[in-house]
């Protein structure tokens, strides 16, 4: 009965050990080796040096995260963040002369990779979930937008970051038990961008002769600050922000009469209103319109016409956001979107006045009467 006992007991020891023979700690190199490329689409004129990678094992959680480089020079370069393992040849460059790459030692099992621009951008990130900052001191927007006029005060205002946010996740990878380190096992990753571009056009016509339009502001509310960078999923049921920015404009060359106004941003995704005959909220596009004119007494007047719209019927037509599985996040309805306002704005010197159609949004006037800027 004991040598039954001591037989079954020597029996599980084997099993255990081998089940976890690639996830033990001990010195003898029970590991994966690996290496990064980056397979960058044209859209990418210009792409980051560094990317962060992190490594999830599935199975016995183990975590890694690296910076690495992200261009094929010879002479890439990984740094090692955080790591489960404590020995110092976590990172060993094998063979540079024929990979040019550094190589990196992974406890062997079944792996999801991450790959986003993140530490060096300073972006807010927790956990996967990266956000936008908030303000509500113009001067950290931008000394372009000193002296807005904002008629949406039901939120801040979100600081869309100057650098693309770009992310590539793969699904499970199996990193083989590998000792030499030959052949090694390449993670590919397709950085794509993160954010949603918005194109928002409209056109503008002066109803009264020596208008003259100096400079444009707008305002799109309803964006959403929040996304999972291991998904692209959009945090939509959060509160909403305001973004600012200043369009471009031109006489269209099909109606000289008119001026054709374009502007993008680059959000996570934008939240329409709930209703089309709301004024405030989210889904508003706000204007701020700085004019001058020369009176009858040759008196030239600097004043700025406010307005805003109500994208609701624009948004049903060309959603930025669709809800994913689950009805919790939702995703963006493609990687660029316009919207393009059906509603010609009418300017006088006084206002700005929406077209009749009951059919299409329409512009509202929040313009102070008669005073100059």
């Amino acid at each position: 009965m004991k040598r039954l006992s001591l037989i079954l007991l020597t029996c599980l020891l084997v099993a255990a050990c081998r089940m976890d023979v690639e996830y033990c700690n001990t010195p003898h190199p029970h590991r994966g080796h690996v290496k990064f490329n980056f397979n960058w689409s044209s859209e990418f004129t210009q792409h980051p040096q560094y990317m962060d990678v992190k490594a999830q094992r599935v199975v016995m959680h183990n975590y890694y995260l690296f910076e690495t480089t992200t261009l094929a020079t010879g002479n890439d370069s990984t740094r090692v963040i955080e790591s489960p393992d404590l020995d110092v040849d976590t990172l060993q460059l094998v063979n540079p002369a024929d990979s040019g790459h550094h190589v990196l030692h992974l406890r062997a099992g079944e792996y999801e990779f991450l790959a986003y621009n993140g530490h060096r951008e300073g972006f807010n990130m927790i956990g996967d979930t990266i956000s936008e900052p908030i303000t509500n001191d113009l001067g950290i927007v931008g000394p372009d937008y000193v002296g807005w006029r904002d008629r949406n005060p039901y939120s801040d205002y979100l600081v869309t970051a100057d650098t693309l946010h770009l992310f590539s996740a793969t699904g499970h990878v199996n990193i083989p038990l590998d000792i030499t380190g030959d052949p090694l096992y390449t993670i590919n990753f397709t950085p794509r961008a993160l954010t949603q571009v918005v194109n928002i056009n409209f056109t503008m016509k002066p109803k009264e002769s020596g208008i003259v339009v100096d400079s444009i502001i707008c305002c799109m509310s309803g964006v959403c600050r929040s996304m999972l960078i291991s998904t692209g999923e959009v945090f939509f049921r959060e509160k909403t922000y305001k973004v600012l920015y200043k369009p471009t404009f031109s006489q269209d060359p099909k109606y000289m009469e008119t001026f054709a106004v374009k502007g993008n941003i680059r959000v996570p995704g934008i939240v329409p209103s709930k209703s089309s005959g709301s004024s405030t909220g989210p889904g508003v596009l706000q204007v701020n319109i700085h004019i001058h004119f020369t009176d009858s007494k040759n008196v030239v007047h600097h004043r700025i016409l406010e307005g805003s719209i109500n994208l609701y019927n624009t948004l049903s037509q060309t959603p930025s956001l669709k809800m994913s599985e689950g009805g919790e996040m939702a995703i963006q309805t493609a990687p660029t979107i316009t919207l393009n306002i059906d509603n010609i704005m009418q300017l006088t010197r006084d206002k700005i006045e929406s077209e009749p159609d009951v059919n299409i949004d329409k512009w509202v006037d929040h313009t102070p009467i008669g005073v100059d800027f």
